[in-house]
């Protein structure tokens, strides 16, 4: 797609009604806080984005639509532009051609029949209701640029180009955006590796890593469930699913906060936890955090082949799990342990009468010997994969306990 610069700010039916000032007295660098969202597995992601999305002080877009846009904004493609000079119709075709889930498709006839869907193997929709107008957003875009390299020199940042994105599609849509310190709300929906930390924070203003928890067997039921249709082997699968565990439970270290979140809580405990979250992040608290909106439109998704949307205040535990052994929930707890404790998960009865103590308790050698115990059961489909794993991949042991089991790591600080 190619967006040619033509007319102005206030020629575009779409950019209009903004709530607060000018464009020229947004500054990109004046964002308060990036909060980065993480998922682990079927853990609620999607619910705190969506409860977060339609609140006056934050910025966001779609879920889904900007997953890899940190990774994108240090790729060579963009590099190529910048090598060649800062021309604004590159930079905003540039944005148009990596961020697809935010337009509405040019042909009115695939627009009105088919939602966008991502490539991966999730094959995830964006609803046409979240979409924007290319031209809308590519003049709202072209101002913001030329406001901001006027008030900083030419200089330019990948945390600039991720703050014009949010702006850009706010503006777009004609949200009513009542600060010029706005909070990022950013659905990663995928783990951080610790390798790419550097790359985070050179990306985003003031990260705060979120990730969402529940409880560790019922999150991985669903997820194994809903996700064994895309995959062509169960390993692969699992490879993936245990690298969102052992990387997001874990705080990094870093100067930025990291938080966790419970997916019960987002459900059971909705205002309170709404309100702490504001409280933190120094934003008034408003209704709309009560509701699973993106901009003012109900999200829905698909749950067990039926549509839901909203928080759940008769959620309960899965009476019955349908893809995970009971071998395989040992296999977790033990893995897990100390996360458990930390945001007060029950152990399954199996689990303490097989090890007869507190598995957060167990010496690391004490907790290997019980895990090939399970093993060597060929019960648990966890176990055959873990142990028979190349020494350096994720999903090898060693490389889970490096992080389940490290006193260096702490979990992530529980909000409510």
């Amino acid at each position: 797609m190619n967006f040619e610069l033509s007319g102005t700010l206030t020629s575009s039916k779409q950019a209009k009604n903004f709530s607060y000032a000018e464009i020229s007295e947004i500054d990109l660098r004046q964002v308060k806080a990036t909060l980065v969202v993480m998922h682990n597995g079927r853990s609620g992601a999607h619910l705190f984005s969506n409860l977060m999305d339609n609140h006056s002080e934050i910025l966001s877009c779609p879920p889904d639509s900007l997953q890899w846009i940190v990774e994108n904004i240090h790729s060579e493609s963009f590099l190529e532009i910048r090598g060649k000079g800062l021309i604004h119709k590159n930079l905003i075709n540039w944005i148009i051609s990596n961020c697809p889930f935010l337009f509405k498709p040019q042909n009115k006839k695939i627009f009105e029949t088919l939602a966008p869907v991502r490539t991966d193997l999730s094959g995830l929709t964006v609803d046409n209701k979240m979409l924007v107008e290319l031209d809308s957003f590519g003049i709202i875009a072209e101002q913001l640029i030329l406001v901001h390299l006027k008030r900083y020199k030419n200089e330019l940042k990948a945390s600039d180009i991720f703050s014009l994105i949010h702006w850009a599609y706010a503006l777009a849509r004609g949200r009513s955006i009542s600060t010029n310190t706005p909070v990022i709300c950013w659905q990663r929906h995928n783990f951080i590796h610790p390798d790419s930390l550097s790359t985070l924070l050179n990306s985003t203003i003031n990260p705060i890593l979120v990730a969402t928890v529940r409880q560790f067997e019922d999150c991985l039921d669903s997820f194994f469930s809903w996700l064994e249709p895309h995959y062509k082997t169960k390993a692969e699968m699992f490879r993936v699913v245990i690298a969102c565990l052992t990387f997001n439970l874990n705080k990094r270290q870093k100067v930025f906060p990291e938080w966790a979140i419970k997916f019960e809580d987002m459900h059971l405990n909705t205002k309170s936890l709404m309100k702490s979250i504001c409280y933190r992040l120094g934003i008034g608290f408003e209704s709309t955090l009560l509701e699973t909106t993106l901009d003012g439109h109900p999200c829905i998704w698909n749950v067990r082949n039926e549509l839901i949307t909203g928080t759940n205040k008769n959620l309960k535990r899965r009476e019955k799990l349908t893809f995970l052994s009971n071998a395989d929930v040992i296999f977790i707890n033990l893995l897990f342990a100390r996360f458990y404790k930390q945001y007060d998960y029950d152990f399954n009865p199996a689990t303490l009468e097989f090890v007869n103590c507190d598995p957060a308790t167990l010496h690391t050698n004490d907790l290997v010997e019980y895990l090939a115990a399970i093993q060597d059961s060929k019960k648990s489909f966890f176990a055959n994969l873990t142990f028979e794993a190349a020494p350096n991949h994720i999903s090898n042991l060693n490389q889970i306990l490096k992080h389940t089991w490290n006193p260096a790591l702490p979990p992530l600080e529980l909000i409510f």
